[in-house]
């Protein structure tokens, strides 16, 4: 029997696995032993054992290439969990980024809120300083110009004193 026909009898038997292989063997010579059945259907049990006994390594391949399959879905499943949690921890991030945004946008607002506030109270203070050194330079004006008015008063003052002084000093 070719490959080709093996693989037709194992997939016409897909239910048969590994011991199940070897128990339909066992039911097919027990009722080839024990049933009477005519020659043809002997022969065609007998075709059948044969065929078992000939797709046992590929049921046995088989199996084990299942049960390695089954393992990789079971790795794929926690992979994808995996996957899943990953996803829904950076949506909870991307919600916390979003959140942080916005505040830091209400916040930035009221940042130039505050710097246009300092900004006016900025002016203001240029324009007090500008008034302050006004009239410091105003009042150095008029200070200078009550000197200048006094100076004959304090020199007449000075030269009074002397006199007083000498004038006193003689008696």
């Amino acid at each position: 029997m070719t490959e080709a026909e093996e693989g037709l009898v194992v997939q016409e038997m897909p239910w048969i696995e590994g011991s199940d292989n070897d128990a339909e063997i066992k039911r097919l010579n027990h009722r080839i032993i024990h049933e009477s059945i005519s020659l043809e259907e002997e022969k065609q049990l007998i075709k059948e054992i044969k065929t078992l006994e000939k797709t046992r390594p590929k049921v046995s391949s088989n199996a084990a290439k299942r049960a390695k399959m089954q393992d990789t879905v079971v790795e794929r499943d926690a992979i994808q969990d995996q996957v899943k949690i990953i996803g829904d921890g950076i949506d909870g991030v991307k919600k916390e980024r979003q959140g942080v945004r916005s505040k830091i946008k209400v916040l930035d607002d009221e940042m130039k809120v505050v710097d246009g506030e300092i900004a006016l109270l900025q002016e203001d203070l240029n324009a007090a300083t500008a008034r302050k050194d006004k009239a410091y330079k105003s009042l150095t004006e008029l200070r200078k110009l009550r000197d200048l008015a006094n100076a004959s008063f304090h020199q007449n003052r000075i030269v009074l004193n002397k006199a007083r002084e000498l004038n006193g000093s003689r008696f």
